[in-house]
């Protein structure tokens, strides 16, 4: 998984997260079934999924890690 982040300041002076793009490499893994039409289909509902998870990040990443990210971060970092 292939992560592109800054770390900005946010209003308050604290760091937030700031993630504009995502990548999840499958590799070379496959999902094996008995049956190759179920397996076939599992393989792609992954694919799909990240595909999904990709495409969400681009679009509403920074909203959603800025926004639920940051005050976690605040919390570990204690509020520096």
């Amino acid at each position: 998984m292939d992560i592109g982040t800054d770390l900005v300041l946010d209003e308050h002076g604290f760091l937030d997260l700031s993630v504009y793009s995502a990548e999840v490499h499958f590799g070379n893994s496959y999902l094996y079934h008995d049956n190759p039409v179920t397996a076939f289909f599992m393989h792609q509902v992954v694919y799909l999924g990240i595909v999904v998870m990709e495409n969400s990040i681009y679009f509403v990443g920074e909203y959603i890690f800025t926004n639920m990210m940051g005050p976690v971060m605040d919390k570990m970092l204690n509020h520096y």
